[in-house]
């Protein structure tokens, strides 16, 4: 996996825990925010499939088989 440099904004407040964090467990800044945000992220996955499942339970969003969607897009 390729490694991208990125910038942004956080609260003072935020940094300076993040670099109180990084001295007392001798890690680099980076990987905790990269660890931070893939947890993160897994929660938002349970977030979004549970706002899924509750369009589909509403009648909001229709499920299809998995077959009529291979056959429209051609994968049949």
């Amino acid at each position: 996996m390729s490694r991208v440099k990125a910038t942004f904004t956080l609260d003072e407040h935020v940094v300076n825990e993040l670099a109180e964090f990084s001295k007392g467990l001798s890690k680099k800044k980076s990987h905790i925010i990269e660890t931070a945000l893939s947890i993160y992220f897994d929660m938002m996955d349970v977030k979004l499939a549970e706002k899924i499942s509750d369009a589909v339970d509403s009648g909001d969003e229709e499920l299809i088989p998995a077959e009529d969607a291979w056959k429209e897009l051609g994968l049949d």
